[in-house]
């Protein structure tokens, strides 16, 4: 605003500074605004006055020390006044933030859950999909328009979900996944019109402001991307911007907004763990800079604002067992964080799948599940290849998790966060009441029954425990008592017993360099003394493996997750060689149980299909599919544990309630 014509523009600067409404604008300090008036007081003594501190003509015209007084004494009025109004603005307290505004875009049953959604850059459509397919909403009116499959597809041939929109609001990229392949990358048009093909072995992930490059992750399946890609619009003229080394993964892009920089998730395994972080390159080249590092950011989602905010989900599980979206302001040109992150969400129990927001930074679509896992009791049949009438046990807001059943076959074992703590409870066929079995603060799992059925055993982990805390096997009489200390480890990571007359249980744990795992005897009903029985290589990195002990105590079954193969690995107790079972047409195998006649397997594979699956598996690798569920939003198991009898089978399932939802004020 101008004040007067005969007060000096870097006057006005100054008071206008120090009335600005934008805090970070206004003077942080007092100090700051009397360096200024001092500044301008020496230019006013020295005679350099008026617009762009011209020096004054020699020859002082009349009237000029007049004037020169009613400058200093504006001047003096100019500082009370802007001291009184910069401590004013200093110490009045800041206003509060506008309430968050959130409202659920998409209304999906949790038999329908939505796996993913994207809002256009003008805010006025929504690209979404489902177990149906790929739709999109007009948001004004709420109408839906399913996108059409491809011609010569399979009604079931698909996983699909969007990523992003091009700029100019008219066409958006979706990545697709078909059994047994790696993902392709599709651009599909709001006019109409079927899916186009922009490449195989692509996840498109984002798409820059101007509209001309798209950024891609290869690899050979869905969630597993080793190299990060830039692409024309059209598919044409690829080139590699990183390659993983063998113990690394991408997931996931989003462009700066002045289109020079790509920023992506990173995960890093080490033999101890796994180095999450999301970071950001110069599409130039040069080394990669860091915007937000540690635990919580395996599976990250993101978008990055052209006001320099960067917003990201955490996963929080100590403190609110989920993911929280949270924001920290990044320098465009450098990709540095320039502030502290701070959280926007307050949510507890919450997957955040994925983060997309217009452009302006004032709507953000955030995918948002609630998942709970049950367990279901069905009948076998047919020596264990069909599973008759499965029905849930028990339903409720608590996370359960099957682990064993008690040695009658008339109830199950299993490990429940009902309590708000880990425990383990018991859940008769013919009840409708749950038993605690144990409970307190520790993390307790794998609860299985001692061959003589005297004693329940369970792994005891402290809150907060890290990869060098000592792991405890404990033991709790079945009719009910104070729990006892069995034994103790640093890496005991799985426990199994066999059943009378066998007297065997058995313990896992990995040696300290990671690259064996160790299985070792103990007889839970005597003085606890380990006795090493045999090891298995792990693969390098070490990921994910199961493995049971038959119930007659006389093998071991063990498996490794691969995604190229579906390899069981049967080792013999009592010497000999190892058996080797290849599941011919599956991969990925995990969670495997004996059956009861030990004739086979109750395994999971999740890697060949989009759906979640459960497998019998005979000890010739032919298999039979028990159940499914579908794979984006299930965990990467189907657990299937039969009775001693043989006659029933607890699933483990998932129920998930998945909409998008938009944030404003955030």
């Amino acid at each position: 605003m101008r004040l007067n014509p005969d007060v000096p523009p870097k006057l006005e600067e100054i008071i206008n500074k120090a009335l600005e409404k934008d805090r970070e604008l206004r003077y942080q300090t007092a100090s700051d605004m009397r360096a200024d008036l001092g500044g301008l007081k020496r230019d006013t003594d020295s005679g350099r006055v008026g617009a762009g501190l011209v020096p004054a003509p020699e020859g002082r015209p009349r009237g000029a020390p007049l004037r020169k007084r009613r400058l200093a004494i504006a001047l003096a009025c100019a500082v009370v006044i802007g001291g009184a109004i910069l401590a004013y603005w200093l110490t009045r307290p800041p206003a509060p933030p506008p309430e968050l505004k959130e409202r659920r875009l998409t209304a999906n049953p949790s038999d329908n859950p939505v796996t993913q959604g994207a809002i256009s850059p003008d805010g006025k459509y929504l690209a979404y999909s489902d177990q149906m397919g790929l739709h999109l909403k007009l948001l004004q009116t709420g109408d839906v328009l399913n996108i059409p499959q491809p011609e010569g597809r399979a009604p079931d041939f698909y996983v699909w979900w969007p990523n992003a929109w091009f700029p100019d609001g008219t066409r958006f990229i979706a990545s697709a996944y078909e059994s047994g392949k790696p993902t392709t990358a599709w651009v599909i048009s709001v006019m109409g019109g079927p899916p186009r093909k922009l490449r195989d072995n692509g996840a498109p992930w984002a798409v820059s402001p101007d509209g001309t490059l798209i950024a891609f992750g290869t690899g050979l399946g869905a969630g597993d991307y080793d190299e990060l890609w830039v692409m024309g619009a059209q598919g044409e003229d690829p080139r590699r911007l990183v390659a993983a080394s063998q113990d690394d993964r991408f997931l996931l892009a989003a462009w700066s907004p002045d289109g020079q920089r790509i920023a992506y998730g990173r995960t890093h395994r080490t033999p101890d763990k796994e180095e999450c972080s999301i970071e950001s390159r110069d599409l130039k080249g040069g080394q990669p800079t860091v915007i937000v590092s540690g635990p919580g950011l395996e599976f990250p989602s993101f978008s990055w604002f052209s006001s320099g905010r960067f917003v990201y989900s955490l996963y929080e599980p100590e403190e609110r067992g989920g993911d929280n979206v949270w924001e920290v302001r990044v320098d465009t040109k450098t990709g540095k964080p320039v502030s502290k992150p701070r959280r926007i969400t307050n949510w507890v129990e919450t997957i955040a799948f994925d983060i997309r927001g217009t452009p302006d930074g004032k709507q953000l679509a955030v995918t948002r599940a609630i998942r709970q896992k049950h367990f279901y009791v069905g009948e076998l049949e047919a020596g264990g290849r069909r599973l008759k009438n499965p029905r849930p046990l028990m339903l409720g807001e608590s996370g359960d998790f099957p682990s064993h059943w008690t040695p009658d076959s008339k109830a199950v074992l299993f490990t429940s966060d009902r309590n708000g703590t880990w425990g383990i409870y018991k859940q008769g066929l013919d009840q409708t009441t749950v038993q605690p079995v144990v409970t307190g603060p520790d993390h307790k799992d794998w609860a299985v029954v001692s061959p003589d059925g005297s004693w329940i055993l369970y792994v005891s982990t402290a809150p907060g425990s890290t990869a060098t805390t000592p792991v405890r096997i404990m033991r709790v009489p079945t009719s009910g008592g104070v729990p006892q200390l069995v034994l103790e480890g640093r890496g005991i990571n799985g426990l199994s017993c066999a059943r009378s007359p066998a007297t065997l249980c058995v313990f896992s744990e990995e040696s300290p360099d990671h690259k064996q795992l160790i299985f070792s005897a103990f007889e839970p009903s005597q003085e606890a003394r380990r006795r090493e029985l045999t090891r298995v290589n792990l693969k390098q990195p070490a990921t994910s493996y199961s493995w049971d002990l038959s119930l007659d105590g006389s093998h071991l079954a063990f498996a490794q997750w691969d995604k190229q193969e579906g390899r069981i690995q049967i080792l013999p107790l009592a010497g000999g060689g190892v058996r080797e079972v290849n599941v011919r047409g599956w991969n990925g195998l995990w969670c495997l149980f004996w059956a009861a006649d030990a004739r086979g397997l109750f395994v999971s594979a999740n890697e060949t299909g989009p759906r979640n699956t459960l497998l019998y598996v005979d000890l010739e690798g032919r298999s039979q599919v028990l159940w499914q569920q579908w794979f984006p939003l299930t965990a990467p198991n189907g657990t299937g544990i039969p009775s001693p009898d043989g006659r029933y089978l607890a699933v483990l399932a998932d129920s998930t309630d998945s909409n998008v939802w938009l944030l404003e004020n955030f």
